[in-house]
């Protein structure tokens, strides 16, 4: 649960940086004074870093519930086999998520 609370809070974050431009977007229109252009730039730099440890922790979670999915379809025989694969792959992804 704590991972997607942090998740959760990285989303936010991504989403307050992008309103905090928005807001000073709209704060100058005449001309940028350059202490609000490097604040524009540190603003950019910290949203780009949230955004890449959100896809980061997303794509890790995603991609060993993945690997365990195939090897489980390796060695199905039968279609209830199948099925009972993606029922156990869903729960998982549903249960590290909610643990996480």
């Amino acid at each position: 649960m704590r991972y997607l609370k942090f998740l959760l809070k990285l989303n936010h974050g991504c989403f307050m940086l992008d309103r905090i431009w928005f807001l000073l977007g709209s704060v100058d229109k005449r001309g940028s004074s350059p202490q609000l252009r490097r604040l524009q730039i540190f603003r950019y730099e910290v949203a780009q870093c949230l955004h890449a440890v959100q896809i980061y922790m997303t794509h890790q979670l995603h991609n060993i519930s993945w690997h365990e999915l195939q090897e489980t379809l390796k060695t199905a025989t039968c279609v209830s086999e199948l099925q009972q694969a993606h029922e156990n792959y869903f729960e998982q992804c549903y249960g590290e998520v909610v643990t996480w």
